[in-house]
């Protein structure tokens, strides 16, 4: 979760406004701000773009001298190659003043300018499509020896070297035989990424941010609760049988046969999913080019297995609107007592695949899957 202090989130409970702004800044430095007349922002927790807007703002634009800038020259702006917008949203009540906050920063895209109303509409996409466009110009073949993370960290500077860079992944693992990534940049960023146990993407601030990939172990960061002073609207609850993995299968997959350990297995040994129960092993498969050892293999397939067998049971939930949540963040959401339905007070805990909020309303919907179904002595 984003870094906000204790008053913004105390006040997010009760009666606040909701503030958005898109501030815009082409490549010769020149930096507008446009006042938003509707839209959503979506963060999806996977590897790749991450976040997604669908913006419609108000034409004119004002400069921080206070100059206005038309229609017709936002168009124009919004329209060039190299420009970026930063997307804020902020509350203020009685408890904390106006606070603004960065939601994404990203390039725009399908400009509409609506002539005549006063509008323009546009989506943003962060900048993953400078790793999926900006492919290499020759087959990609790292030196043996270089660490999977800083090889991700080159990878994706080469084509954001204005973005800063923050690491706080602690894979130490190396690279140590070719894999089949061609000139596919962002390829070599997953595969890398997924063998190292971490997370490779730009993250709200525009920044490359290399973290450790998310787990059930994570602590909660946020409690959505209904009735006065709670967050949540109404919530549904679902189970996904086609995503029952009880086991998951890393195999070597390196180009130049340097591997020489064979498939590791990591099955969930207890549970209603566990294939001693389930009656049936249902395996997740990982390829992987760079580990380099049967127990790093091993290990790995235990990491994802903590992530893949949280995925069927789900919630889709409406709240009112947390800015400050991140996509993969763990959230418990309290379900209240209903005897006509039968059930007791449940506090779920869940971990965000999808958040979309509402810029102007101050609603946002949740889509998250259970992580408590994970064992602890999956082996």
């Amino acid at each position: 979760m984003f870094n906000v202090s204790d008053d913004f989130l105390n006040a997010l409970r009760f009666t606040h406004q909701v503030f958005a702004r898109v501030t815009v800044t082409d490549l010769d430095g020149t930096v507008v701000t446009l006042g938003v007349q509707s839209g959503t922002i979506t963060a999806t927790y996977q590897q790749g773009t991450r976040r997604t807007a669908d913006i419609t703002v108000y034409a004119t634009g004002t400069k921080a001298d206070g100059s206005t800038v038309n229609a017709s020259d936002m168009n124009v702006m919004l329209t060039r190659p190299g420009t970026v917008c930063l997307i804020e949203m902020g509350i203020s009540s009685n408890l904390v003043a106006q606070t603004m906050i960065p939601m994404m920063m990203g390039a725009p895209s399908n400009v509409a300018w609506r002539i005549g109303d006063g509008e323009i509409d546009f989506d943003v996409n962060d900048d993953w499509w400078r790793v999926s466009q900006g492919r290499f110009t020759a087959i990609w073949s790292p030196n043996a020896g270089l660490k999977r993370v800083d090889a991700v960290s080159a990878i994706m500077q080469a084509v954001a070297p204005s973005r800063q860079l923050i690491v706080t992944a602690t894979d130490t693992g190396t690279i140590q035989s070719q894999g089949d990534w061609d000139v596919n940049r962002d390829t070599a960023v997953e595969t890398l990424a997924t063998d190292g146990g971490f997370d490779a993407y730009f993250d709200r601030q525009g920044r490359i941010t290399l973290a450790d990939s998310k787990t059930a172990d994570d602590p909660v960061v946020w409690s959505a609760t209904a009735g006065g002073g709670g967050m949540l609207v109404n919530a549904e609850t679902g189970m996904d049988v086609t995503r029952l993995y009880n086991a998951v299968v890393v195999k070597p997959s390196a180009t130049d046969n340097s591997q020489t350990w064979t498939a590791q297995t990591a099955i969930l040994a207890s549970g209603d999913r566990a294939p001693a129960n389930l009656g049936v092993t249902i395996p997740y498969f990982m390829a992987s080019p760079t580990i380099s050892s049967a127990a790093a293999a091993l290990a790995a397939a235990q990491k994802q297995l903590n992530r893949v067998t949280g995925t069927p049971m789900t919630i889709q939930a409406d709240m009112l609107s947390n800015p400050a949540l991140d996509e993969g963040d763990v959230i418990e959401i309290l379900l209240p007592a209903n005897p006509n339905e039968g059930i007791e007070a449940t506090m779920y805990r869940y971990y965000i695949d999808t958040i979309t909020w509402d810029l102007i309303t101050g609603g946002m919907s949740v889509k998250a899957r259970n992580e408590g179904e994970v064992s602890d002595d999956a082996s």
